[in-house]
C-alpha cells in the first residue's frame, strides 16, 4: 500500500515547494500551522550536532578553578601543613595544563577538577592547623 496526501488528508499536503505536515487536527479551531518537513529534520540534526560536539572546547574554566583553590591554599599555609596534597594538587595542575596544550580537552578537564578537590583538601586542612595553633596559642597566653 503506497501512502499518498490522499491517505492522511489533515494532516499531510503536497505543494511545489514540499510535503507539510498541518496540525489542524490537533489545534481544533487554532489557526493553521504547516511544519516544512525538510526544515524539522534540518533542525534536529542541528541539535544532534551540537550535542554530539558539545559547546566548550577548552579546559579553561577547569583550569582555572585548580589555580584559584590552589593560590587560596597557598595563602593559607597549606604548602607548609599540608605539603603533599599541596605539591599532589600542583603536579596534577601542571599536567593539567599540558594536556590541554597538546588538545587532550578531556582529560585535561579531569585532571584539572582532580587537582582543585585535592588542593580543597590541602585548604581545609592548613585551616585546621591555623584553628589548632590559635587554640594552642588561646591557652599558652592564659
Amino acid at each position: 500500500m503506497q501512502i499518498t496526501s490522499d491517505s492522511f488528508p489533515a494532516y499531510v499536503h503536497r505543494t511545489s515547494r514540499g510535503t507539510h505536515l498541518t496540525n489542524t487536527h490537533l489545534l481544533k479551531g487554532a489557526k493553521r500551522m504547516t511544519i516544512n518537513i525538510k526544515s524539522l529534520l534540518l533542525g534536529a540534526a542541528f541539535i544532534a550536532a551540537l550535542g554530539l560536539t558539545g559547546c566548550e572546547t577548552t579546559a579553561d574554566p577547569e583550569l582555572k578553578r585548580a589555580e584559584r583553590a590552589l593560590n587560596e591554599a597557598l595563602a593559607l599555609g597549606a604548602d607548609a601543613s599540608a605539603s603533599d596534597d599541596y605539591m599532589k594538587a600542583e603536579a596534577m595542575l601542571i599536567e593539567a595544563q599540558e594536556l590541554a596544550r597538546d588538545n587532550k580537552i578531556l582529560e585535561a578537564r579531569q585532571m584539572a577538577v582532580e587537582a582543585k578537590v585535592i588542593a580543597d583538601d590541602a585548604k581545609n586542612k592548613a585551616q585546621e592547623q591555623a584553628k589548632i595553633l590559635e587554640e594552642e596559642a588561646g591557652r599558652l597566653g592564659k
